[in-house]
């Protein structure tokens, strides 16, 4: 396997591989073109802004600090796609009326409720040690509730949210989630 390092216009920017382009100051850009059984080609990797850094075939990283590593999806700014790591330093917001998919690839899950009793699930953690903070963020009347249903939980079934405020802390280990903390909330 050979990489062949091409000039770039970027300043101080560098890119590996066969049609890879690095054209953002300061970019990465790891990723050769390739063909497929159809005869189709991908494009190498495209790091097209400041610092930006794109890793895999077709991967792109088109806004300042962009991290993406995989094929064919885009990083938009400030935001990092690694599939299966958790993204450090991260909040998202959840909003549903029933069937909520909570993400565990975020540290922090705000979360919406506009029903009583939606039921929410947690797939199990990335990694040993992994933290995720859940916290009860707003609610579309009062009364409502989410309940958690986490595919594995150390001593319990279910989290179930119903105050604004509520929340509580896990942490992946060996077995499932277990509760470092709650603030309000029941456990079932």
């Amino acid at each position: 396997m050979s990489l062949e390092l091409l000039v770039t216009p970027g300043e101080d920017a560098i890119d590996l591989g066969r049609g890879a382009s690095a054209t953002g100051d300061n970019a990465i850009a790891i990723g050769a073109a390739a063909g497929t059984v159809d005869d189709t080609t991908t494009d190498g990797a495209f790091a097209t802004a400041l610092k930006a850094i794109a890793v895999g075939n077709g991967a792109k990283a088109t806004a300042v600090g962009a991290i993406q590593i995989g094929t064919g999806t885009n990083a938009v700014a400030d935001t990092w796609n690694i599939a299966g790591v958790q993204k450090p330093n991260s909040l998202v917001f959840v909003t549903a009326a029933d069937n909520l998919a909570i993400p565990v690839t975020y540290e922090v899950v705000q979360l919406t409720a506009y029903a009583t009793g939606v039921a929410a699930t947690l797939a199990d953690g990335l990694f040993i040690g992994q933290n995720l903070t859940l916290a009860y963020a707003a609610e579309a009347g009062a009364g409502d509730t989410i309940v958690i249903t986490p595919a594995h939980l150390v001593g319990n079934a279910t989290i179930t949210l119903g105050d604004l405020g509520d929340g509580c802390l896990l942490n992946w280990a060996v077995g499932g989630w277990v509760l470092i903390a709650t603030n309000g909330g029941a456990l079932g």
